[in-house]
């Protein structure tokens, strides 16, 4: 992925498991947002292709997807961690399946640089 802009990549961290329609609606808000240097970060189960097909059927270059093995045995710490390491952003965000509730906000990222 290579930067349009002078803006620091924004990594937005998105766990899911074998809810797609709710990962529909965040990848559509995450597609929505106005602020443009950055990437969101799939985490799903390697049990679960439907994640997998929604994700690769959206075909935006700005998703990474991170299928993980054994997803359900796994704490939720460990599987955030895993995902912080996968991002290539300058800063991270959770990315969470509420809607109404996620957004970069590009006046906190500068006025915080």
């Amino acid at each position: 992925m290579t930067n349009q802009t002078d803006d620091p990549l924004i990594s937005c961290l998105c766990l899911t498991r074998k809810r797609t329609q709710l990962l529909k609606r965040a990848a559509l808000c995450f597609q929505a947002q106005t602020y443009l240097n950055r990437e969101l970060i799939i985490v799903f189960g390697d049990d679960d292709p439907d994640t997998k097909r929604v994700v690769e059927e959206m075909g935006d270059e700005r998703f990474v997807s991170i299928e993980v093995k054994n997803y359900s045995q796994r704490v939720l710490g460990e599987i955030r961690n895993l995902s912080i390491k996968k991002s290539n952003g300058d800063y991270f965000c959770l990315w969470k399946m509420v809607p109404g509730k996620a957004g970069v906000n590009n006046s906190f990222i500068q006025n915080n640089r």
